[in-house]
């Protein structure tokens, strides 16, 4: 999920990917994708040299 919330990684491809399961009713799955969101902060680049995108 931090991918995610990083914006690494999209959620569609977590779930797709089987990287992230999402559990509880039909309704509250489908309404997964307009709970999190992304951190404010997922447009800032680290600064780690060995960092690379998901």
């Amino acid at each position: 999920m931090i991918y995610v919330w990083r914006g690494d990684l999209p959620l569609a491809r977590a779930l797709d990917g089987g990287r992230l399961s999402a559990h509880g009713t039909a309704a509250a799955q489908r309404a997964l994708p307009r709970w999190p969101g992304i951190s404010p902060l997922a447009h800032v680049r680290s600064a780690r040299p060995d960092a690379r995108p998901i």
